[in-house]
């Protein structure tokens, strides 16, 4: 790029410090998905390639459909309805528990949760691979 606009610098070169993915990826084998009295935890997922993993979790009284790719980038649930839970994992082949979570924020109820991966595209361009969907429902404590 040159820059002849006073007091634009010039930009010379871009690069990135890591290799980047880009197309369809998915998961790898299968991972570990637990459920207690008011959490959830993934471990040992793995995915073909690097990329970034999207995990959402919706109450199935208030969702009255499975969200899709474009509902699910942004945090959004069927038609705007918030989720109880979204974290987007940015997975690297190289540190296979960099898409280990959990979370302790779940209540008494019927969830359904969302997994679904793209490549290590964060931007609208990226390629995603099928949502896959899981029943949750917290186990209750007995005392």
């Amino acid at each position: 790029m040159n820059s002849q606009v006073t007091g634009i610098p010039t930009l010379l070169s871009v690069s990135t410090n890591a290799p980047t993915f880009i197309g369809l990826n998915s998961l790898s084998g299968s991972f570990n998905l637990g459920v207690g009295p008011n959490y959830v935890y993934i471990d040992n997922l793995q995915l073909a390639q690097n990329g970034l993993v999207y995990v959402i979790i919706g109450n199935t009284a208030l969702w009255p459909r499975a969200p899709v790719i474009s509902e699910i980038k942004t945090g959004s649930g069927p038609n705007g309805v918030p989720p109880v839970f979204f974290r987007v994992l940015a997975y690297k082949t190289s540190d296979s528990s960099s898409a280990n979570m959990a979370w302790s924020g779940l209540t008494s109820g019927n969830y359904m949760m969302y997994v679904v991966v793209s490549d290590d595209n964060p931007f609208d361009t990226a390629t995603f691979g099928p949502i896959y969907s899981y029943q949750i429902t917290p186990e209750v404590p007995s005392f």
